[in-house]
């Protein structure tokens, strides 16, 4: 357990001072309106007054019983000499030292950081509570972070490696046999071009993917109907070009979510619907959902190749593609970047397609976010 001091101000200076000396009214509610959770100590231990944030944070249902405890009932055995060290380096009104402990709740602990503050003229101090995070929990994230980076390079240097190849045997064939005939040479430099763009929309869509985990979203109200719009404008050449009839239900409703990420996910399956449609009579492509249990679930439908079920749990790895036929551009890269986005909207995504029967993506969201 960390112990410092200081005699700097924080947030509620001599807050429950002034509601000591002023009954009620505006300063009373300020107290209890606090954010964070607070609690004023008279003498040793005893919890002399609390405030809302504190009485949700030791759970709500026992409220009436906080006034009747003092701090050590919320504290580990082991942590409170500590507290009582802490009580002792706010010998001075103003003076105000920290802690790391647990806050005992309902039997669990919560990681807390708990600052006491001696009140000016009095013999009450003043307890904040701020959550963090315990080093377990700090080093398990650390840990999957490594794991995925890890993951990344070997996917990276994995996929990398065939273009790579591939452009340097035909710059080789093109200096070894500078006399090569010119059609020859124009495949070989049609070839090599076509691997250095493979390579570049491989960066671009991994920097995507990155972006996508590292950014902070920000939720708006979204009408789905007019996002689907704009995409449908988009995409209006290739849908034409295959003649796709591109179905919107025209009831989706408004969700609050993160504009560019809901934007790239229904783009991108979209985008594969479109890409994966072989020739064929009346294709088509449906845009629809429903609410339930407090989740909306959305789906985009095609009538395309579909793919084996076998496929359909890895569909969402990063340089995935199942059987893609050669002649469809992609890196595998789209479907990870979706199921990377609602995740952090806490929603999921699956997939459900049988081969030569097409494929419909479903992705849900907390319909109250």
């Amino acid at each position: 357990m960390d112990i410092t001091s200081s005699d700097s101000s924080t947030q509620i200076d001599h807050l429950p001072n002034r509601i000591r000396h002023r009954s009620g009214g505006f300063y009373q509610n300020l107290f209890e309106n606090f954010n964070l959770p607070t609690i004023v100590l008279e003498g040793a231990s005893e919890i002399y007054e609390f405030n809302a944030a504190f009485a949700a944070l030791v759970s709500n249902a026992h409220r009436k019983e906080i006034p009747s405890r003092d701090i050590f009932y919320y504290l580990p055995v082991s942590d409170r000499k500590s507290f009582e060290q802490l009580r002792k380096q706010c010998k001075k009104p103003g003076q105000s030292a920290t802690i790391e402990t647990k806050l005992i709740t309902n039997g669990k602990g919560k990681c807390m950081n708990v600052e006491l503050k001696r009140l000016p003229a009095s013999e009450k101090y003043v307890a904040t509570f701020a959550e963090r995070q315990s080093t377990s929990e700090s080093h398990a994230k650390l840990q999957e972070r490594t794991e995925d980076l890890e993951e990344l390079f070997f996917l990276v240097s994995h996929s990398l490696k065939s273009p790579i190849a591939s452009i340097h045997g035909f710059t080789k064939l093109l200096l070894e046999n500078q006399d090569t005939a010119a059609a020859d040479t124009s495949n070989y430099l049609d070839r090599i071009h076509k691997n250095t763009l493979r390579m570049s929309k491989m960066v671009h869509d991994l920097l995507e993917f990155s972006k996508a985990g590292r950014r902070e979203t920000t939720k708006v109200e979204i009408s789905l109907f007019d996002l689907l719009e704009g995409i449908r404008a988009e995409c209006f050449l290739q849908l034409k070009e295959k003649q796709i009839d591109f179905r919107i239900a025209p009831d989706l409703p408004v969700v609050r979510a993160d504009y560019e990420g809901l934007n790239t996910v229904f783009m991108n399956l979209i985008g594969n619907a479109i890409k994966y449609m072989p020739p064929k009579k009346k294709p088509r492509i449906e845009v629809g959902w429903e609410c339930r249990n407090g989740f909306y679930t959305f789906w985009v439908k095609d009538n395309g190749v579909g793919i084996h079920k076998s496929y359909h749990d890895r569909a969402f790895c990063l340089f995935e593609r199942a059987d893609a036929p050669l002649d469809i551009e992609g890196n595998g890269v789209g479907l990870a970047l979706v199921k990377r986005i609602v995740e952090k909207h806490g929603g999921g995504v699956r997939i459900g397609s049988q081969p030569r029967k097409g494929t419909t993506v479903f992705l849900t969201l907390p319909a109250n976010s």
